[in-house]
């Protein structure tokens, strides 16, 4: 999929939990043990992302997270205002496999 050019692969964790509620230790090795997996097989990232599992996160995973290299951080469903764009924040919509393309419009919709 990377190699297609049209995707790019980033973490979403390695054990895929609640992350506003787990140590901070413990989120840093997950997630580092995610980009070393990632990178074992697709080579090592110039810019790291990561998208919190469920979108649960606090101010100290994000703290911890930036402090741990990772670029950009996508936590919650909506739409970013880029007037005030923290690339700390970036906001998702989430798609599940079933959904159709006229559910993920008007979701896109919706939080708009």
């Amino acid at each position: 999929m990377q190699d297609s050019g049209l995707v790019e692969i980033f973490s979403h964790s390695k054990r895929h939990l609640f992350y506003d509620k787990l140590s901070i230790r413990t989120i840093r090795d997950d997630v580092k043990n995610s980009y070393k997996e990632i990178e074992k097989y697709l080579g090592k990232k110039q810019l790291k992302v990561f998208a919190y599992p469920y979108g649960a996160y606090t101010k100290e995973t994000v703290w911890v997270l930036k402090k741990n290299g990772i670029d950009m951080q996508i936590y919650d469903i909506g739409i970013n205002n880029f007037k005030n764009f923290d690339k700390n924040y970036i906001k998702r919509i989430n798609i599940p496999c079933e959904m159709t393309g006229k559910e993920i419009i008007r979701e896109i919709n919706i939080v708009n």
